[in-house]
């Protein structure tokens, strides 16, 4: 299990090196380990094939590279085969419920009049 985490707001400079430099020190002993959110503007005009690049490098994106998560790729045909056999599983148990209340079931105009 993770362990808790706290959060601290602060302001820095990434200088040419592309590195964080802090405006003042942090308020934690260290040395440690910590995750780092950096906030910074957009460039105007930024293009689409400059931001994919940069999310095509972004680790945090990287589970989408997993072929289940491919969701735009796969045919229609492949969907609808996958639908059918996951009715055909289901089918038993639409037919034969396990659960039964008694008595007959209420037709559709019956559950719509209540």
């Amino acid at each position: 299990m993770e362990a808790a985490m706290t959060a601290i707001e602060t302001t820095g400079t990434v200088d040419e090196d592309h590195r964080l430099r802090l405006d003042e020190a942090l308020p934690v002993s260290g040395p440690m380990r910590v995750r780092v959110i950096v906030l910074y503007p957009l460039a105007e005009g930024i293009d689409e094939d400059e931001w994919l690049r940069a999310a095509a490098r972004n680790p945090a994106l990287r589970d989408l590279e997993a072929p289940e998560e491919d969701v735009y790729s796969q045919d229609v045909v492949s969907v609808e085969s996958r639908r059918h056999a996951a009715l055909k599983r289901i089918q038993p148990l639409l037919d034969h419920p396990s659960v039964h209340l008694g008595g007959p079931r209420p037709s559709r105009d019956e559950l719509h009049e209540r």
